[in-house]
């Protein structure tokens, strides 16, 4: 019963987010917009999907780097994988720039 009650509390967290990710958005000066605009839904969905998409990808890596090493700490910060990644984006930040 209690881990049926995690569940439910995690899924209305969810859908709370993707309520208040297509309710709210912001315009292109800066001021916030607030209820339902058909021509912004296209991409508030579009956000929500890939919001979706990565956190899904994210945690399927997890789940297969930690059944790989057969290893449930194996975070990607014991493994150095955020370090590495963090490095890559700096250098990638860097070409863009110039």
């Amino acid at each position: 019963m209690r881990l049926a009650r995690g569940w439910i509390a995690l899924l209305l967290i969810a859908v709370t987010c993707v309520a208040v990710r297509l309710l709210v958005a912001r315009s292109l000066d800066g001021t916030l917009q607030l209820g339902w605009q058909a021509e912004a839904a296209a991409w508030r969905l579009g956000a929500v999907t890939s919001g979706a998409a990565a956190g899904a990808a994210l945690a399927l890596a997890g789940l297969l780097r930690q059944s790989m090493l057969r290893n449930p700490l194996a975070s990607p910060f014991v493994l150095g994988l955020s370090g590495g990644a963090q490095a890559a984006m700096a250098f990638a930040a860097l070409l863009a720039w110039k």
